[in-house]
């Protein structure tokens, strides 16, 4: 009930999202993960679900059955994600409606810049712009070869003649490795031309590079936690599904 609370009340706009906005402590990185207030309706409504089934059987258990918990739980459990696709759709109708959606993405307008969408100053003119950058130029010989099975783009540098920073067609995000496939090393990266990802070679470098996404150690953690959880579910609800029925077969054998 208590996180349930927790949840509905970030979803609004009492809650003091404000005080958070220019932090950067451990609370508040945690408490803007899910980056939309409204993202907390979901987590309350799944709060919502437990408390209500919980809160029956409590009541059945000690004599007040006023619900067959099998039969009501489930009418429950649909009444539950209706009200929630109303919610939701609703939510989705209102702001399609009057979201502006022909923003110009510069670093003057109000854009997210939160390192999942387009970094704070990459050009608008420029975002299409497909070619590979050398600086100086024509200090190297740089073809784009394709993307493989795992969605990487892979580059192929020809010859480099002298020391060059080169910048990718791709938008420089903290997560994104550079990888000389030849040599075997990651290759150190920064923003380049037009907030893309750049990195240096040194004079006489051939070979691949292989440009791909590392996921973040707290995010595998996270999703570590997510899937033992779910497993222990499962083996407490296996294990008390059991032992009911055993007592059952006792309660048959008196």
């Amino acid at each position: 009930m208590a996180f349930a609370v927790l949840a509905l009340w970030m979803a609004t706009i009492y809650f003091p999202w404000w005080e958070l906005a220019d932090k950067e402590n451990s609370l508040a990185i945690l408490f803007t993960a899910l980056q939309f207030p409204w993202r907390y309706l979901s987590l309350a409504t799944v709060f919502l679900c437990f408390l209500t089934i919980y809160s029956i059987q409590k009541l059945e258990i000690h004599g007040h059955a006023w619900f067959q918990l099998q039969k009501a739980g489930t009418k429950i459990m649909f009444v539950l994600v209706i009200i929630q696709i109303i919610i939701v759709g609703t939510f989705f109708a209102e702001y399609s409606n009057t979201a502006l959606v022909d923003r110009t993405l510069s670093a003057t307008t109000d854009v997210m810049t939160d390192a999942l969408y387009f970094p704070e100053g990459l050009s608008t003119d420029l975002l299409y712009d497909t070619s590979i950058h050398c600086d100086p130029s024509g200090a190297a010989l740089i073809d784009k070869s394709g993307v493989n099975e795992s969605n990487e783009r892979l580059f192929f540098v020809d010859s480099v003649r002298d020391a060059c920073d080169v910048a990718f067609p791709i938008a420089y995000y903290k997560f994104l490795t550079a990888y000389a496939v030849e040599d075997g090393v990651y290759l150190e990266t920064f923003a380049g031309y037009n907030q893309q990802l750049a990195v240096s070679l040194e004079p006489g470098f051939t070979g691949t590079i292989r440009i791909s996404y590392c996921i973040n150690w707290r995010w595998k953690a996270a999703y570590i936690v997510s899937a033992l959880s779910a497993i222990l579910l499962i083996v407490y609800s296996v294990r008390l599904k059991l032992r009911s029925s055993d007592g059952h077969s006792n309660e048959s054998i008196k």
